[in-house]
């Protein structure tokens, strides 16, 4: 259902967020893994499926910092499809 898709899940770290990187990677999509404070928790999840899982950290109260992940993400994977908060 996500095959091809790009998704960036916020606080993907650990908890809900963590389960719903795995649940759009489990259906395909490229998950970029945001975290601020839970990088233990993100490297983790990235290494059970590096294909899958790219690494984003930043702060979402900080809208530079949004925009520069953006960025980064878009550059690397292409245009991104989803975003879950």
């Amino acid at each position: 259902m996500l095959e091809g898709k790009r998704v960036v899940v916020t606080g993907a770290g650990r908890g809900v967020g963590a389960a719903i990187a795995r649940a759009c990677a489990r259906n395909g999509a490229i998950v970029g893994v945001n975290y601020l404070t839970s990088e233990a928790g993100a490297r983790a999840l990235s290494e059970e499926d590096p294909e899958h899982f790219r690494l984003l950290p930043f702060d979402v109260r900080d809208p530079d910092a949004i925009a520069a992940a953006v960025r980064h993400f878009s550059e690397d994977e292409g245009k991104i499809d989803g975003w879950v908060n």
